[in-house]
């Protein structure tokens, strides 16, 4: 098994601290992704989206050719870092991630980004979806058409699974109802990886 290698792998990681005070510290580290969405004059819109730290970002790919890492482009356009390791050189997805320390030598980052934002004036009517590769990458396309998704921001092609979210408390569905929702609909759309959602 890979845990008999002594190697470790990593995770990524997106989190949230709501306080009393209207203040969200929002947490991430790696493609997972939060979203804070709210009813503004009758119409979703998407407050605030984490950047995923995708070996696809600009900001990221600079990051590590400047550490002196390198990222490439690859087959089905599919961007990742190199990292060399004892068993060969490894093609990661993330530039960023927690844990999987031969991930250094690659110059993935293990840096979350921190955002504190103010949410005391959505009460009732905001939304937060902290959830994993798993959801957004089968579900961005469904926001972003694939020939617009490299151009696209992360809140860009958070719209539909914001959009379900809110669809289904209108229709007075829990947190916990909708989470699993789109669980749900990411496996319906050919979703393979982990999928992981809180709402």
């Amino acid at each position: 098994s890979y845990a008999a290698t002594g190697r470790e792998d990593g995770s990524t990681a997106t989190a949230a601290l709501l306080s009393e005070d209207g203040r969200c510290e929002l947490l991430n580290c790696g493609d997972s992704r939060g979203v804070l969405a709210a009813r503004r004059g009758g119409a979703l819109v998407i407050e605030h989206a984490t950047r995923d730290h995708a070996a696809s970002d600009g900001a990221e790919i600079a990051r590590i050719q400047r550490a002196g890492g390198q990222v490439a482009c690859g087959a089905g356009n599919a961007w990742r870092v190199a990292v060399s390791t004892r068993s060969g050189v490894w093609q990661v997805a993330v530039a960023r991630a927690l844990g999987g320390s031969e991930w250094a030598s690659g110059h993935i980052s293990d840096a979350a980004e921190v955002r504190t934002l103010s949410v005391g004036g959505l009460r009732g009517h905001g939304l937060l979806v902290l959830a994993t590769d798993g959801i957004w990458g089968p579900l961005d396309v469904l926001s972003c058409p694939p020939r617009e998704a490299t151009s696209a921001s992360s809140a860009q092609c958070s719209e539909y699974v914001a959009w379900v979210v809110d669809q289904l408390r209108e229709k007075g569905k829990s947190a916990s109802e909708a989470a699993r929702e789109v669980v749900d609909c990411a496996l319906r759309n050919d979703g393979t990886d982990n999928a992981s959602c809180v709402v």
